[in-house]
């Protein structure tokens, strides 16, 4: 049953994938996307590259902080385990990595997988969080006239999932013994075993929330977080110069990241195919690039992506040794 049920989500994340790159490719002239790709100044990935390094060292730290209430975890470990997992992002189906990250931080550090994977909750919440801020700061560089309806719109969906997220994350954690009172009202219907598993799953959880109660460490997280996407918006800044989109300025690169980052969010195929090349090619569009430009832009930046997390997750898995086939029967078992 499961892997049927999986086969379809793979299918339709598929299609999806095929859908997008369709309408992306619409009104693409090849020859000249060949021609923006022939002249572009490749030194300037570089710089690029480097801000993607400096976003996971970023990353790495924020995680590393989040995880300390549960345990004090090794640098090495945290950023290993990033990287392994954005790869199996990236290459496995149904965004494998989010599991393979808590299974592997679990097993390296002697930590529950329940508490890890509250970290990466209140990690995710924090990205929006980033987002959404460098987002709008964007968005003060356009004419109101100019912000169309569909980004505003874009916007303030954002704005209401952020704030019932931190409402929900909140709630469990200052409320937690009514939570767990009323969860195990639900479970003594089941039997005892599944019963007190669910309890105990429930209070590794709320444990790995506990940073929110430590308001100067959650402050530093989310200066990391922005810290964190402020260089993931350089990236893009720097592929654009290199290629000569100079319409995109330092403030206008966070505006594509927040629209990509929007796109990327739909379940797709591995490695965000279809979706990157089409909000891509859109948010660069809004800001007066070609459409055949817009589109050289995303093949690149996105290969430059891909390339720099493959090398990185390629490159702690072989010093772990574990296999891309590996990575696959850990995600296995956790379904």
């Amino acid at each position: 049953m499961k892997k049927s049920k999986h086969k379809l989500i793979l299918i339709s994340g598929i299609f999806l994938s095929g859908l997008f790159l369709l309408l992306a490719l619409q009104g693409v002239n090849f020859g000249e996307v060949l021609k923006v790709l022939a002249r572009t100044n490749y030194l300037f990935l570089i710089p690029a590259l480097l801000s993607l390094m400096v976003d996971f060292t970023f990353r790495s730290l924020r995680w590393k902080l989040l995880l300390e209430p549960v345990k004090k975890c090794r640098f090495i470990n945290v950023m290993s385990t990033l990287f392994i997992g954005f790869f199996a992002n990236a290459a496995l189906p149904l965004r494998a990595g989010e599991v393979i990250r808590v299974i592997m931080i679990g097993e390296k550090e002697n930590i529950s997988k329940s508490a890890a994977l509250a970290t990466m909750v209140v990690e995710r919440t924090m990205d929006l969080f980033a987002v959404f801020v460098l987002f709008s700061l964007s968005l003060l560089f356009f004419p109101p006239q100019q912000v169309p309806s569909v980004i505003d719109r874009l916007w303030q969906i954002t704005g209401l999932v952020l704030i019932l997220l931190i409402v929900i994350l909140y709630g469990l954690m200052y409320f937690r013994n009514f939570t767990v009172r009323a969860l195990k009202k639900i479970l003594r219907r089941l039997p005892e075993k599944i019963s007190e598993k669910g309890g105990k799953v429930l209070n590794s959880f709320i444990l790995g929330l506990d940073i929110l109660k430590k308001t100067g460490r959650l402050s530093i997280a989310l200066l990391l977080s922005v810290a964190s996407w402020s260089a993931n918006s350089a990236a893009f800044f720097f592929v654009a110069q290199g290629m000569g989109i100079f319409e995109v300025s330092l403030p206008q690169s966070a505006f594509v990241m927040g629209v990509v980052a929007a796109g990327i969010s739909i379940p797709a195929a591995p490695g965000f195919i279809g979706t990157y090349q089409y909000f891509g090619s859109l948010a660069m569009t809004l800001l007066g690039v070609a459409k055949s430009t817009a589109l050289s832009f995303t093949v690149l930046d996105h290969a430059l992506r891909i390339a720099g997390i493959s090398a990185g997750g390629l490159f702690f898995l072989a010093r772990e040794h574990v296999s891309v086939a590996q990575l696959e029967k850990k995600a296995e078992k956790a379904d």
